[in-house]
């Protein structure tokens, strides 16, 4: 087993956000420059938060942070206009020297997780990548948060403490998972004016708990600051 190396912890989920961009058709967003360079409480630039619009796309953003030395934060996610019936594409994770955490999801608003079987039969070929990933010999587990094991989708890939050696793998569930997205996306049914702001107050009410449920924000806060966090969660969870 190869330990991971810095290099792999700065490279890690940059293909797939160029793969994104680039098939999505998505151009960089004006609103949302004073996030371009995140600084910590001692005035060190350590990350960044890029975000991007498309068409029938509300937001596509992709925050990096280094929390502490050789330990980089990422999150990507894709978020439809709220008018199209469809989930948001996720992939994040903490890739660390010291040992990472790797998730790759679709998330489903609450009006359609309250249907499981609904979920499983409109995407049958994420289905068949889950159970093959299940299958791989990789130790895919629940979130350890309550709240996240609430909000994620059956199909949700979560991993603790994954080698090196395994990092390929993860990256080729995540690519598949947003070819499969891609599809689900382009056969999104539009919904009403109606249905389309009730959608929105879901998801800004999900943020709002994810928010203050997550144990881990007062250590981040520790590091950046309350003005700081609350301005990339603003980008990337609103």
């Amino acid at each position: 087993m190869t330990a991971v190396t810095e290099q792999q912890v700065a490279d890690f989920a940059e293909p797939i956000i160029k793969r994104i961009v680039s098939e999505l058709g998505a151009v960089p967003s004006d609103k949302f420059e004073h996030v371009a360079e995140i600084k910590n409480l001692g005035g060190d630039v350590t990350g960044f938060a890029r975000v991007w619009t498309a068409d029938r796309i509300y937001k596509i953003t992709h925050l990096s942070i280094n929390i502490m030395p050789g330990a980089r934060y990422f999150n990507i996610l894709v978020v439809p206009d709220a008018k199209f019936d469809a989930p948001r594409f996720a992939h994040e994770g903490m890739i660390s020297v010291h040992g990472s955490q790797v998730s790759t999801d679709l998330y489903h608003d609450v009006d359609t997780a309250v249907n499981i079987l609904e979920i499983i039969n409109r995407t049958q070929a994420v289905n068949e990548i889950f159970l093959e990933a299940k299958k791989s010999g990789i130790d895919f587990v629940p979130s350890r948060q309550v709240h996240m094991r609430a909000f994620c989708s059956p199909h949700f890939l979560n991993v603790f403490g994954p080698t090196s050696e395994q990092f390929p793998q993860l990256t080729d569930y995540a690519d598949r998972y947003f070819s499969e997205w891609k599809k689900l996306f382009a056969a999104a049914a539009e919904l009403d004016s109606a249905a389309a702001d009730d959608r929105q107050r879901r998801r800004a009410h999900m943020s709002d708990m994810v928010i203050k449920l997550d144990p881990d924000r007062k250590m981040v806060v520790q590091v950046y600051g309350e003005k700081t966090v609350s301005d990339i969660e603003k980008t990337v969870m609103y």
